[in-house]
């Protein structure tokens, strides 16, 4: 037998994954993030409407079709007020492919990629993937990600950041300071920050800010997803979207 390439030896299977799947269906599912409603009926029905209609039948553009890459740019100028263009928008299989795709455009192998810890466990693996070197970053004492820890771990060798607000699996929002701060800490350090915010929509307590909204320069790349924001976990639609130059 053939054995497996280093960078594929590198990766640990996800603990979550692994309990979820050997639970059984009698189980209190508290890892995996399903949201606690169905998807809305509106989204069936367009789908439904898509394949017969033969819209489904052939290959559309890389990025995604023209209408749903402007619903997306739609949704986040109402949402956050960003001015943005759906040529700078790229939609994928998921957030998960958003994330790939995103550390792949940007990391070299040996470069430095700051994640939090705790954290989501795609961001080590993802970072791995590409080569890099993940650096975990400890989270402060309310679960929030400090950015003075980040600009402090910065080296010649960071590639980007990962913020992720709300924040997997611990809830925390970060506040409107700190996300200003993630986007001075790119701009003037001239790294990549990869802001993850497929749980935008999932705030108990604060409001939900992105870096893309206080970056004066193109280092901030956001990545989302239709799963949390709206019960489409299993329909596998994501996006990330950036300056013209980080999505050609």
């Amino acid at each position: 037998m053939t054995t497996f390439s280093d960078r594929v030896e590198r990766i640990s299977i996800s603990g979550i994954r692994e309990v979820f799947e050997a639970a059984g269906d009698d189980a209190i599912n508290l890892g995996l993030g399903q949201p606690d409603f169905p998807t809305p009926d509106h989204a069936r029905r367009a789908a439904v409407d898509a394949i017969e209609s033969g819209k489904a039948d052939a290959y559309t553009e890389n990025k995604g079709t023209p209408s749903l890459r402007e619903a997306i740019a739609e949704k986040h100028r109402a949402d956050q007020g960003i001015d943005l263009d759906p040529a700078n928008v790229i939609a994928t299989a998921g957030g998960s492919e958003a994330l790939h795709i995103a550390l792949e455009a940007h990391v070299d192998a040996g470069d430095e990629v700051l994640i939090p810890d705790p954290g989501f466990v795609s961001y080590d693996a993802l970072t791995k993937l590409t080569g890099g070197e993940p650096v975990p970053v400890p989270l402060r004492d309310d679960l929030t990600i400090d950015p003075a820890a980040i600009e402090a771990a910065i080296t010649d060798d960071t590639a980007a950041f990962v913020v992720n607000s709300p924040g997997n699996p611990t809830g925390a929002v970060s506040s409107e300071e700190d996300v200003r701060e993630f986007a001075r800490i790119a701009d003037e350090h001239d790294v990549l920050c990869v802001s993850d915010e497929v749980y935008e929509y999932t705030v108990f307590d604060g409001e939900h800010r992105s870096p893309m909204e206080f970056a004066e320069t193109d280092n901030v790349v956001v990545v989302n997803s239709a799963s949390k924001l709206f019960s489409m976990t299993g329909w596998r639609l994501g996006w990330v979207y950036g300056a013209e130059e980080r999505v050609e």
